[in-house]
């Protein structure tokens, strides 16, 4: 018994550590198929946030950053390797013409 466990620790030590990197391997093989998106992100009313959603009141707009509203839908992963940008964090109505064009180089429309 003592010989069989010498000859089958190695085996099963080896397989399990092989295990994470075949799963990480066939993630990162997935990850490369899929598409590539950047969100840049503005704040404004997505990004709003209040106290509970029964108390509109407190209400306020571009509470809430890109990542955070990323990490909210965790299916996107299925569909692209999603990441975000925050370009500005200001309430819609406040976005004027000159921060559309010089947010960060990027142009925001």
């Amino acid at each position: 018994m003592n010989a069989a466990l010498k000859t089958f620790a190695p085996s099963a030590l080896a397989l399990l550590l092989l295990l994470p990197t075949t799963a990480s391997a066939k993630e990162a093989e997935t990850q490369q198929k899929l598409a590539n998106v950047v969100i840049l992100a503005t704040g404004g009313t997505i990004a709003g946030a209040g106290a509970s959603a029964a108390n509109s009141a407190t209400y306020q707009a571009a509470k809430l950053g890109v990542d955070k509203l990323i990490a909210g839908v965790p299916e996107l992963a299925d569909l692209a390797n999603v990441r975000g940008e925050q370009v500005m964090q200001i309430a819609s109505e406040s976005i004027s013409q000159e921060h559309r064009f010089a947010a960060n180089g990027r142009t925001v429309l």
